[in-house]
């Protein structure tokens, strides 16, 4: 059972090392971080962010061992549905979570009217060599 345990929290502990380094290469790309980790019952959105006239609602993908699938096969059509909600609750919420009346952790850093920003889909794939790859504007 402890084996087991450590597994879980070796993976835990990877993926969040994995969504440090993609909000890091993302600041360095200019863009800024709204939001780490946002949950709704249904989903959660790794990273929001924005850059120019685009919020980005970005899924992190980070494994440690290469032989996994490709990230891009992991955004299933429920998976794509779950997101669009996830960016929706976020959108609709978005006054109330910058003023603290919920526990939604957001960025001091208040975006210009962003209802008019283009949301974008995007995701990261940061691979254990440091290496990643962006795709952005999936859906």
């Amino acid at each position: 059972m402890s084996r087991i345990n450590k597994s879980l929290e070796y993976k835990v502990e990877y993926r969040h090392e994995g969504e440090r380094v993609a909000a890091q290469i993302l600041e360095c790309e200019g863009h800024v971080i709204v939001c780490r980790n946002f949950h709704v019952r249904f989903a959660e959105i790794d990273l929001i962010t924005y850059r120019g006239e685009m919020i980005h609602f970005i899924e992190v993908k980070s494994y440690k061992n290469s032989d996994f699938v490709h990230p891009l096969e992991t955004l299933t059509g429920h998976k794509i549905q779950k997101m669009r909600l996830a960016a929706k609750v976020f959108l609709s919420g978005y006054d109330s979570f910058v003023s603290g009346k919920t526990t939604v952790k957001i960025s001091q850093e208040i975006i210009p009217d962003i209802v008019a920003l283009q949301p974008s889909f995007d995701l990261v794939w940061v691979r254990d060599s440091g290496n990643f790859e962006y795709f952005s504007e999936l859906f």
